[in-house]
């Protein structure tokens, strides 16, 4: 449905995390209420990447179509860095990043990954190093 197997991944931990922080009322239809939510995120994921497409091409026809493509391929080539980066790091460590960056509290984290909630500073610290490290050996 998306076309690749990290945003896939992507989806699904979400759908996954969905699912811990506000299971469904009947556990027993957990295998069909993930299903929904995981096809859900895809579809919002198509809206989404459609209107950034229609807003790029709005972008490039007032500032000239040259500098938009240039932009544009800098930002795919970005992600598709950080994304390369990410799956590098081990779960714990990417959960975690991710985790910080949508906007949980440490004490979320720390529950949602099981870890001691006193280890969630370290263990960004540590997973924030790590990617940069892999970052920059990755545009040498």
């Amino acid at each position: 449905m998306l076309g690749s197997w990290p945003l896939a991944e992507d989806i699904a931990q979400e759908a996954f995390l969905k699912l811990y922080l506000k299971p469904p009322l009947d556990m027993g239809k957990a295998r069909a209420w993930l299903y929904r939510v995981a096809t859900n995120l895809a579809l919002n994921w198509h809206r989404r990447e459609k209107r950034r497409v229609e807003r790029e091409e709005r972008v490039s026809r007032t500032t000239g179509r040259a500098e938009a493509a240039e932009e544009a391929a800098l930002r795919r080539i970005e992600a598709a860095r950080v994304r390369q980066v990410l799956e590098r790091l081990g779960l714990r460590d990417r959960s975690c990043l991710f985790l910080k960056f949508v906007g949980f509290k440490y004490a979320e984290i720390a529950r949602i990954v099981g870890i001691d909630p006193a280890t969630v500073g370290t263990v960004l610290a540590r997973a924030q190093a790590r990617f940069v490290r892999e970052y920059q050996r990755l545009e040498r």
